[in-house]
C-alpha cells in the first residue's frame, strides 16, 4: 500500500500568495533514496587524481624499499601537487597501506570466480614469481577444485633454466622460448589424472 504524504507551502515573497501541492508517494521516496547520484565532475577529477597517486605508489614501492620512497618521488611521477598525498592519505604510510590494500582488492577478484553459471575457466595463465614447483601446485590446485573445465588451456611462464614438469591432470601442447622466458601450454585431461 502506498502511503502518499501532501504537503503545502506559501510563497512569501511573492505578491499574490501562490500554494504549491508536492506529492509524494512512498514507493517514489524509496526509489529516489535507492538511486546513486552521479559524480560530479570534482568528484570524478578527485577520484583520477587518487588513482593516479595510488598508481605511482605501486610503481615506486615495487621498485625500491618503504624507506627509500620519498612521497615527492610518488607525487612527481603521479604529476599531482605533494599536498595532495597528505590529503587523500594522511602520510606515506597512509598511501603504502591503500596501495597494499588495492593490490589485495585486484588480486582477490582476479582470483575470484565472477557470480553466474559457475562454469569453471577455460584458461589459466600462471606467472610465478616465487619458488619452483609453485605453478604446478597451483594448476593441480585449480584443477582439483573443480575450478578449470576439461580441455581448458594453461599457459605457464618459467625461466629458461627452470625444470619441466607437467602435472598429473595436463598434457603439454607446446613451448615456446622467448628470450630468457619459457612458456608452456598445457591442456586439463582430467581423465588423464
Amino acid at each position: 500500500m502506498s502511503i502518499t504524504r501532501r504537503t503545502s507551502f506559501v510563497e512569501l515573497c511573492s505578491p499574490v500568495p501562490l500554494t504549491h501541492d508536492l506529492s509524494v508517494t512512498a514507493s517514489k521516496a524509496k526509489l529516489a533514496r535507492q538511486t546513486p547520484r552521479p559524480a560530479t565532475q570534482r568528484q570524478a577529477q578527485a577520484e583520477l587524481t587518487r588513482r593516479k597517486l595510488l598508481e605511482a605508489a605501486v610503481e615506486h614501492f615495487s621498485a625500491r624499499h618503504f624507506d627509500d620512497v620519498a612521497a615527492s618521488d610518488i607525487t612527481e611521477t603521479a604529476g599531482v601537487a605533494q599536498g595532495l598525498l597528505f590529503h587523500y592519505f594522511g602520510n606515506k604510510r597512509g598511501i603504502y597501506l591503500e596501495a597494499l590494500r588495492d593490490a589485495a582488492t585486484r588480486l582477490n577478484a582476479a582470483t575470484t570466480p565472477p557470480p553466474g553459471d559457475g562454469a569453471p575457466f577455460d584458461l589459466a595463465f600462471l606467472d610465478p614469481p616465487y619458488g619452483a614447483g609453485l605453478a604446478e601446485r597451483s594448476l593441480d590446485a585449480l584443477a582439483a577444485g573443480g575450478w578449470l573445465a576439461a580441455d581448458a588451456i594453461a599457459v605457464v611462464e618459467r625461466g629458461v633454466a627452470d625444470p619441466v614438469v607437467v602435472p598429473a591432470a595436463f598434457e603439454p601442447l607446446d613451448e615456446r622460448v622467448w628470450g630468457a622466458a619459457r612458456v608452456s601450454f598445457l591442456r586439463h585431461s582430467p581423465l588423464a589424472a
